[in-house]
């Protein structure tokens, strides 16, 4: 759920941009679905094997002239039976100015780095929520204040980020839960100096500058922030219960895209220094969490076109941690994706109800028994209705795996969508 000062810089931008949008061209739209989930049973009482939801998502934008714009979307979820799936997220709540050459926003943002299609090493400023694909997670908007310099074919971005957001656990009864049915404790944060605290302000920011250069995008960034996607654990023995630490961390990296014809390649590159973990005596370290590392991604596209105007593509990435500081009996700290390739392919039909379906299987180099299959299909119905239908399937029997909690936790999903 939303964090009190989040909700509190929603109300002000709300308050104060709405005396701006009244004269200002706007545009809303939304979606509702009902969406099943459900999953292969554990024969477990504990376990929720299924769930069903209400989905809404409501979009607010306004431009005006002068280069003022506004935006609003808020994504909220009513779930039945895993009463705990229930959140109201907030994707993007702004105000701003566009110029010719300088554009400032102040609000909660959606921020997208990534180039490729599974793996995102790159895609790190906001925060997310985890009872989603483990390898594409909800994301949830990052308070910020940002100003974009363009030049060229592309520009200089800074930004300023003052609050601190956790991501969003699954409940411990969800079968996607990290912890095991092990109820988590509030989230910590760790300073410069490695000590911990519960405060959500702090000083963070970022510096990307982009550029395209024909059929090449390039984009490099540093970050320094608080980690959300790496966490320490650690037990606190007074009340029994398990925090999960998120440290202060300093990022440098970029993304690439590049076409050739009709093949697309692309890369991803991150290089994390970690500050050092002081908890207190208190606290004993489950978990120390990933030590100084670089996670990199690379992957190719090749698309054709069929006689009757569909079109097929053909995907193939892989992701690496690069740790040569960390033993490999530790590596399982730097994520489920430390030496995956993906192959999938995607079918387009190009016809009037944009029907698509992707086939997708990630493994993993090092386990030949460890594997996640993705089977999705989406097709509109009319000009209001769609549906969306996944499938599922985790294979992680090794307990070393990072993905071993998600063993078997084979699932799928029906979405029946409205846009409005």
């Amino acid at each position: 759920m939303m964090h009190f000062p989040v909700v509190a810089s929603l109300v002000v931008l709300l308050t104060t941009s709405w005396g701006l949008c009244s004269q200002a061209k706007t545009k809303s739209r939304g979606e509702i679905s009902v969406s099943s989930r459900t999953f292969i049973p554990d024969d477990d009482e504990y376990t929720k094997d299924w769930g069903l939801s209400t989905d809404a998502r409501l979009e607010f934008k306004a431009k005006q002239s002068g280069g003022f714009r506004q935006e609003v979307r808020i994504l909220g979820r009513a779930a039945a039976h895993d009463e705990q799936r229930s959140s109201v997220i907030l994707e993007e709540a702004w105000a701003g100015w566009k110029g010719e050459h300088v554009e400032m926003l102040l609000g909660a943002r959606l921020i997208n780095w990534s180039a490729t299609e599974a793996f995102h090493p790159a895609d790190i400023i906001n925060s997310r929520n985890l009872d989603s694909n483990i390898e594409n997670a909800e994301k949830i908007g990052e308070p910020m204040a940002s100003v974009r310099l363009r030049f060229g074919q592309g520009g200089l971005s800074a930004f300023f980020m003052p609050l601190r957001q956790a991501p969003r656990l699954p409940g411990p009864r969800s079968r996607l839960s990290l912890s095991q049915g092990q109820v988590v404790g509030q989230a910590l944060w760790a300073d410069r100096t490695g000590h911990l605290g519960t405060g959500l302000w702090a000083s963070q920011w970022a510096v990307r500058v982009d550029q395209t250069f024909g059929g090449l995008d390039v984009a490099l960034h540093f970050v320094d922030h608080q980690d959300r996607g790496q966490p320490a654990v650690v037990f606190d023995a007074s009340n029994g219960e398990v925090h999960p630490v998120y440290r202060r961390v300093q990022r440098v990296g970029g993304t690439l895209a590049y076409v050739v014809g009709e093949w697309l390649v692309k890369a991803e590159i991150d290089h994390r220094w970690f500050d050092a973990l002081s908890p207190p005596d208190s606290y004993q370290v489950v978990s120390p969490g990933a030590g100084n590392h670089t996670a990199a991604a690379v992957g190719v596209e090749w698309g054709w076109g069929y006689a009757s105007g569909a079109e097929g593509t053909v995907l193939a990435e892989g992701q690496w941690a690069i740790a040569p500081e960390v033993p490999d009996d530790e590596r399982v700290a730097l994520g489920p994706f430390q030496r995956d390739v993906l192959v999938g392919y995607r079918h387009t039909w190009n016809d009037v109800d944009g029907t698509e379906f992707l086939l997708g299987v990630i493994m993993d180099t090092e386990r030949s028994d460890e594997a996640i299959v993705n089977l999705t299909f989406s097709r509109r119905l009319n000009d209001q209705w769609g549906v969306q239908s996944a499938l599922r399937v985790i294979h992680a029997p090794d307990a070393g795996s990072a993905l071993h909690s998600q063993h078997e936790a084979h699932s799928f999903q029906f979405d029946l969508k409205r846009s409005f």
